[in-house]
């Protein structure tokens, strides 16, 4: 594989990129490149899409040629992509990315041609960006994510808290890749993407303005549609535009959806948040509880949304875990932690692994069984906390939830504060 020192876009100067953060006079400057924290991947990126493009797919050649593999060998993924193909979703791949997903996409594919990983072409790139529309059309492999978020009383300090475990069930390019994203586009709003190689439309992150959102896919949604906008696209939208929940609900009003998924987002500044229950044609918002208590697992709530999905059993995963979730973070919950959540209360909800109907309690190394939070096939566990601009991530070789949460500083990543650090550190 080419090192592309001799390529036409890696000199690259230093780059002062300027723009209002979280409403101060201080200003995101970073110049573009990748580092390495222990297991994780911090690749900075700005500029235009394009250019962040070129970016991604030099600094990060080595995981989308493992990428390429995946999606060449893997049984399941190779079907995948053949069916994307021969049903058009390929083309409508295409056809209805945003004009910022689709200008990375192509300047990633160049720089991964020029890398020595042709197989990384705008079409793999335009398809995962879709990935949400094609796991409602195809068949998900997803359904294992947990996320809350509680503030106020619930909090032992009054402060907002965003927990998350994502389940892409296990793919190894990004178990092996786990990656943190730092974006600067032109003339928009920094934000963070907690990810992988190759991924230009986030599941989980955080914006400069401290607006945090993480998805959940909705499985066998019977109100799915293939003209409109990926959600997963439209998440891009708003962290790079909106720093308040109502600008948010506002753009997801306005727009075409095309499959089942969820958003939690949070507003610490309005010490508030709403989950998001989206179909095709139907939207329904339930917002954080006077209580300052939230979450959500795999299925609907709503109860005019949720006649729109599958039946499920009390046994089936997701409804065992928003039951946990519920024993958990409920004020009058049978093992509540109300009122008593710091960072370390917080982590081990994401780490619980009680069944709430048995109560039986798992080994903490059991990766997968579909019984409780933390053994439902996590990939990436994370805690945001965005009044101090800091959030914590465990990854890598699974099980994850155990693993301790290394923290970041917004202020670091964005190059506002260089010697910004994270109180703690980490998070064991």
């Amino acid at each position: 594989m080419s090192s592309m020192n001799n390529s036409k876009f890696l000199i690259l100067p230093f780059l002062s990129i300027l723009t209002s953060a979280c409403g101060s006079n201080q200003s995101v400057q970073f110049e573009p490149g990748r580092q390495e924290r222990g297991y994780i991947h911090v690749v900075r990126l700005a500029g235009k899409p394009y250019q962040m493009g070129l970016q991604h797919g030099e600094f990060l050649a080595d995981g989308l040629a493992e990428a390429v593999e995946y999606m060449e060998t893997d049984s399941l993924m190779s079907l995948a992509w053949s069916l994307a193909q021969s049903e058009g979703y390929v083309k409508e791949a295409r056809d209805n990315a945003f004009e910022d997903v689709y200008d990375e996409c192509r300047g990633m594919a160049e720089a991964a041609h020029l890398a020595g990983v042709p197989g990384w072409t705008l079409d793999k790139c335009l398809t995962l960006a879709y990935g949400d529309v094609l796991l409602a059309n195809l068949g998900s492999m997803l359904g294992g994510c947990t996320e809350f978020s509680v503030a106020g009383e619930a909090t032992t300090d009054g402060q907002l808290i965003h927990g998350r475990n994502l389940d892409f069930g296990y793919v190894s390019y990004m178990v092996n890749h786990p990656t943190v994203f730092v974006r600067k586009p032109k003339d928009k709003e920094a934000w963070i993407e907690i990810g992988f190689p190759g991924s230009v439309t986030p599941y989980s992150g955080i914006n400069a303005a401290g607006m945090t959102i993480a998805s959940n896919e909705i499985d066998n949604c019977s109100d799915v549609d293939r003209e409109g906008k990926s959600h997963q696209q439209m998440m891009r939208e708003m962290f790079q535009d909106f720093e308040h929940l109502d600008e948010a609900e506002s753009f997801l009003k306005s727009q075409d959806h095309m499959s089942a998924e969820m958003f939690l987002l949070t507003d610490y500044r309005n010490s508030t948040a709403a989950v998001f229950e989206m179909s095709a044609n139907h939207m329904a918002v339930r917002r954080m509880s006077d209580d300052g208590v939230l979450y959500m697992t795999n299925h609907f709530i709503d109860p005019d949304m949720a006649p729109l999905q599958k039946p499920y059993e009390d046994t089936d995963s997701s409804p065992l875990r928003l039951l946990r979730l519920s024993q958990l973070l409920e004020p009058d919950g049978k093992d509540t932690l109300y009122g008593k959540i710091d960072l370390q209360k917080a982590a081990s909800v994401l780490r619980d692994t009680t069944n709430p109907i048995t109560g039986e309690i798992y080994d903490s190394n059991v990766y997968d069984n579909n019984a409780s939070i933390g053994t439902n096939g996590a990939l990436h566990s994370m805690l945001f906390l965005p009044s101090q601009r800091t959030f914590y991530l465990a990854a890598g070789q699974t099980p994850v939830p155990p693993k301790p949460f290394i923290g970041f500083s917004l202020d670091e990543l964005f190059g506002l504060d260089p010697e910004a650090v994270p109180n703690p550190a980490q998070i064991d």
